[in-house]
């Protein structure tokens, strides 16, 4: 099954962007996975054995995290890709609308949290999966360059300085609309100048499209499926 999915996964971003949406809606929960306590397909009573269907599933999404987590960390125009389409979705980063029960400041916080209390702790089972959102959090609020020095195995570590940043920084985080993600403003944080907002962090536009290359009209976010 390994082979299988690692090709799988090597597909993104090598066929245009009709294949990365047809790539990401073939199982959106693993593909790209919403903003929840705990992945799509664990067990969070130990003692209770996962049914063999969801055991199987589980598999797959940890073995689907693994071989994206490899290539966010190895490949820097895969990992802006993704982090696109994530967006566009709104399932991991959340929405870009003041009224939404999922906006993107209670998601990054929502991932932060996850990764601060439960990774340390977590299952080796599910290792891939926080290592994804460590993955997804660094690039989204500009720490992307704290993975340049780690392996894709050692990502405990890279999490808890990624998340000590983001405590301190978030009230200074500001949206960079080119890179389409969030970047500390020096500034701000030199004059202690907080965000100022209805919502914790300033909202990013959500794409218009699953892919910036997208030609023609955008299909609907898979999130409303």
């Amino acid at each position: 099954m390994r082979p299988v999915l690692k090709y799988y996964v090597d597909q993104f971003g090598r066929h245009g962007p009709e294949a990365d949406f047809r790539w990401a809606a073939a199982h959106h929960t693993i593909m790209l996975r919403s903003c929840t306590r705990f992945p799509a397909y664990s067990n969070s009573h130990e003692s209770y054995p996962l049914p063999e269907r969801l055991a199987f599933l589980k598999e797959v999404e940890e073995l689907v995290c693994e071989f994206i987590v490899q290539r966010c960390m190895k490949e820097p125009d895969f990992l802006r890709r993704y982090h696109h389409i994530l967006l566009w979705d709104g399932g991991v980063l959340g929405h870009d609308r003041e009224d939404s029960a999922s906006r993107q400041d209670q998601c990054l916080s929502n991932i932060a949290q996850i990764l601060k209390e439960d990774f340390p702790k977590s299952s080796p089972n599910h290792y891939w999966w926080y290592a994804r959102n460590v993955v997804i959090l660094a690039y989204a609020i500009g720490r992307d360059d704290l993975l340049k020095n780690s392996e894709p195995e050692g990502l405990q570590e890279t999490s808890v300085r990624l998340t000590k940043w983001a405590y301190e920084n978030y009230p200074y985080l500001r949206v960079d609309r080119r890179e389409e993600r969030w970047t500390l403003d020096e500034n701000a944080k030199a004059k202690g100048e907080k965000w100022k907002g209805k919502t914790e962090m300033p909202l990013i536009p959500a794409p218009k499209a699953p892919s910036p290359d997208w030609k023609g009209p955008s299909p609907p976010s898979s999130v409303l499926f």
